[in-house]
């Protein structure tokens, strides 16, 4: 990936789990970050008789999102608190499977 950064002697450099933030350290000085928007992907799983979301864990704050239909105009957020599971870098949700069909869509907050 090119960027606009000089060629120097990289002292540390660190990532976000998303990899959407960085950060790089020059030996003798200076500091450079750099940073976009993730797109995290939200997966499912059906266990037992709840679903699981799991989305891995963004370098800025998402909520989620659920609606009877993709057309539907008003989405609305879940109450629900989503767990990290620090071994998977990942956010998890588990709702009760719901009575029909649901979508659900992660928004930036």
């Amino acid at each position: 990936m090119a960027t606009d950064s000089p060629t120097n002697y990289w002292a540390s450099v660190a990532a976000s789990a998303d990899g959407c933030k960085l950060v790089a350290a020059v030996n003798g000085g200076g500091i450079y970050s750099w940073q976009i928007t993730p797109t995290p992907v939200l997966s499912s799983m059906a266990l037992g008789g709840n679903l699981v979301l799991a989305w891995t864990m963004p370098s800025i704050k998402f909520v989620v999102q659920q609606a009877p239909d993709l057309a539907h105009a008003n989405w609305t957020s879940v109450a629900a608190i989503p767990t990290l599971n620090y071994t998977t870098l990942q956010y998890q949700l588990t709702l009760p499977t719901p009575p029909g069909t649901m979508f659900y869509r992660l928004v930036s907050q």
